[in-house]
């Protein structure tokens, strides 16, 4: 699978207003995609267009300004953003299938399990699902029925249209489950607080709560769009390795769980080797193998034996389990 943007954009782009203009980046992406399909359409018939559109506009003109392009408190912005993240991907959808008949094209969305912290709080659970349509169900909405529930542009609602038919597959990538509180200064961050909920396992630096059985849910709602679906992503940072193992025992065992009735068709462990992410650099440690920054020395971790042995049996046994998450034995197999 390729990816044509995660994140990272050409300083000539930024100097265009970047993802802010409508005709820009469709224009551009639009080259983009044609000249990526003619350098690898020989090695590549599976394509993500675009990785995570929420996050991208969230985190970078919202709540922290950790992505590209560093701004915050501008919502209507970051909308616009990711509408027109989603008018490129349909033309690269539309430019890849051109030179590439049996093109498998589809798009990386960042989808979170937002819980109420207080489940009898009405605003808690009316905040968990304000962060659910804007977060999760938004861009759903405009693919899969070629609507655009949140504030678009003028002229662009008629458009969304355009957005229907431009997906072959959907992918998942999902990480933690989050914690919602109501709170009133939020603003800028659609008014509410994360928080950590009671009794759960957390990663690395507080980066989220490891509960890989949210997954279910959330490939539950993609199951009705009756696309096939691949997990783009699923992993946690873990310097140490003390909770990967576990995590990933109980992961793929959530995943056998869904792929009983989903026409679940593969899935992306994030990541191989230690990532240097956008903002922390290398302190957040997603790999199993771990990368000495300086040397690029890559050194498997306990949790990439344990990947080679699920693959090589295809499946988790007793074995398995007993040697790398004994701790969850019992409750794997009662």
């Amino acid at each position: 699978m390729v990816t044509l943007h995660h994140f990272t954009n050409p300083r000539w782009l930024e100097e265009r207003g970047g993802w802010e203009q409508h005709n820009v980046v469709v224009r551009f992406f639009r080259q983009y995609a044609a000249h990526m399909v003619k350098a690898l359409g020989d090695l590549c018939d599976l394509w993500c267009t675009i990785n995570e559109p929420n996050v991208y506009a969230l985190l970078g003109y919202v709540q922290s300004g950790t992505m590209p392009p560093g701004k915050t408190d501008q919502f209507d912005r970051a909308i616009q953003v990711m509408s027109n993240m989603l008018f490129a991907h349909a033309a690269a959808y539309e430019v890849l299938h051109e030179h590439q008949s049996l093109a498998q094209v589809g798009i990386a969305h960042h989808m979170r399990l937002f819980e109420p912290y207080r489940k009898d709080h009405m605003l808690d659970r009316a905040v968990a699902g304000l962060q659910d349509q804007v977060f999760n169900q938004g861009i759903l909405t405009a693919l899969l029925q070629g609507k655009w529930n949140m504030a678009m542009r003028r002229g662009q609602h008629s458009s969304a249209s355009k957005l229907l038919n431009t997906l072959d597959w959907i992918g998942l990538n999902y990480n933690t489950r989050q914690g919602t509180m109501f709170d009133v200064s939020a603003g800028a961050g659609l008014f509410e607080r994360p928080i950590a909920l009671p009794g759960g396992m957390r990663a690395d630096y507080g980066y989220g709560e490891i509960y890989p059985e949210g997954i279910q849910p959330l490939l539950s709602r993609l199951g009705a769009s009756n696309l096939p679906i691949y997990i783009t992503e699923n992993g946690i940072p873990d310097a140490s390795d003390c909770f990967r193992p576990e995590f990933l025992v109980r992961q793929v065992r959530a995943i056998w769980n869904a792929v009983q009735d989903l026409p679940i068709q593969g899935y992306y462990h994030y990541s191989l080797i230690d990532s240097f992410e956008w903002s922390e650099g290398w302190r957040l440690k997603f790999g199993l193998f771990s990368v000495d920054p300086i040397s690029q020395e890559r050194t498997p971790r306990r949790s990439a034996f344990l990947y080679r042995d699920m693959i090589r049996k295809n499946g988790i046994d007793g074995d398995i389990v007993d040697q790398y998450a004994p701790q969850i034995a019992q409750r794997m197999f009662p």
